[in-house]
């Protein structure tokens, strides 16, 4: 398997990739070859790395059943995003309804996971949200990690990367058991992996440092969830954030109106804003996004005020 992977990181797989995604989706392509940094040195590596992992994985899927699982994901997704500019409102209003649909089906899980994955480095917010994030990561000093929601272990793999000559205690947490055992094949063995739901979670020490990347619009409560978070971080710890508006999906629940809002939150919680980055869907200016409601993404480095 390693000698695999060996060769695979030489190879080109975001070009391979939007080859299979084209045979099912013909205009992504071309858009995506326009926003995208193809060229760069540095997301061709991360792209390699990651995908070399994803797709050598036991029981991974083709190239080619991948980019139809996010085929199908861009249709629900207009579709979603189409209710969503009538009712401002997300497909289900609660946790119960979204671990019923999404958590604890395990094919729609794989589905939803395998889409999102090919989207980490088709979308330029996703891509510019993950260089952020490793900025923060590498320079970090952190004896103890927490990263809650994993999902594909992208995020996960690069902070084990990070800390990898720190000896940082690495602890991940997700409600999804099957979306734990999708990033442990990603990450590797170095880290503690928890099936829980994090607000019912009774947590140990504070940590250093904390991740929760695109997971505040999945929880009901996002103000209890960024208590406990604070609870869970030692003073003049960080946190990693990101989360997206206007972003419909089959397994969001909370949809913030507007960056201020967001802000509000976050501060209210008793957390204040060190830097943060904004990105629109498909490039497109900020304040065009917010009056049409199309997706914005936004990640913050995160200290307790």
């Amino acid at each position: 398997m390693w000698e695999r992977l060996r060769m695979e990181s030489n190879e080109n797989w975001p070009a391979r990739i939007l080859e299979a995604v084209g045979k099912h989706a013909p205009s992504q392509p071309t858009k995506l070859r326009r926003l995208l940094p193809l060229e760069n040195p540095t997301y061709l590596s991360e792209a390699n790395r990651f995908f070399s992992k994803w797709f050598s994985r036991e029981g991974a899927w083709s190239i080619e059943e991948s980019a139809a699982a996010y085929a199908r994901l861009l249709e629900e997704m207009l579709r979603l995003q189409a209710d969503y500019a009538h009712t401002g409102r997300y497909p289900h209003a609660s946790f119960a309804e979204v671990e019923k649909q999404v958590y604890n089906n395990p094919a729609r899980m794989r589905e939803h996971l395998e889409a999102l994955a090919l989207a980490q480095f088709l979308w330029i917010d996703q891509w510019e949200r993950f260089a952020f994030f490793a900025d923060w990561v590498d320079q970090l000093q952190s004896t103890s990690h927490l990263e809650i929601g994993p999902g594909h272990g992208l995020y996960l793999e690069r902070t084990v990367r990070a800390f990898q000559n720190q000896n940082t205690a690495i602890t991940a947490l997700d409600v999804s058991a099957s979306s734990l055992e999708t990033a442990r094949a990603i990450a590797g063995n170095s880290v503690t992996w928890l099936a829980a739901d994090f607000l019912q979670w009774e947590p140990g020490a504070p940590v250093d440092s904390i991740t929760m990347g695109e997971v505040l619009e999945h929880v009901q409560e996002p103000a209890a969830f960024l208590d406990k978070v604070r609870q869970c971080l030692k003073p003049g710890g960080e946190v990693f954030l990101s989360t997206p508006l206007h972003a419909p999906m089959p397994d969001h629940i909370t949809a913030f109106p507007d960056i201020a809002a967001l802000h509000s939150l976050i501060e209210g919680r008793g957390f204040a804003i060190v830097r943060e980055h904004q990105r629109a869907v498909d490039g497109i200016p900020l304040e065009l996004a917010q009056r049409f409601l199309k997706p914005i993404m936004m990640c913050a480095i995160l200290r307790p005020a």
